[in-house]
């Protein structure tokens, strides 16, 4: 059950049918909320939709189950260096339209 299972949140991942991973990783919670990796998909789904600051929480329950999973660690490190990019990025798209706003002197 838990190999088959585990393929088949794989197989729904990989083909981006993220609807069908949550539904899945659910029902698997929802039996057993021990287990690590329904809760792994269901924090890459997350992120993937955009919603980065909740796959962090998610990326840190896993770990506070357990702190040596390295495949969490790791997606984690990642998703804190895409946050950290997009902020810069961000803070770089409004320093340009504050540049770019900035009225010219009339000349005499």
């Amino acid at each position: 059950y838990d190999t088959a299972t585990q393929l088949q949140l794989q197989y729904y991942y990989q083909r981006y049918q993220y609807d069908s991973v949550s539904i899945l990783a659910d029902e698997v919670i929802a039996v057993d909320s021990t287990k690590i990796y329904p809760r792994l998909y269901q924090a890459r789904v997350t992120a993937r939709r955009g919603a980065n600051w909740t796959a962090v929480n998610l990326y840190k329950d896993i770990l506070n189950s357990d702190s040596t999973h390295a495949i969490a660690t790791k997606e984690l490190a990642d998703l804190r260096r895409k946050i950290a990019y997009l902020r810069k990025q961000e803070e770089e798209e409004i320093r340009s339209s504050q540049i770019h706003s900035i009225p010219l002197r009339k000349k005499n």
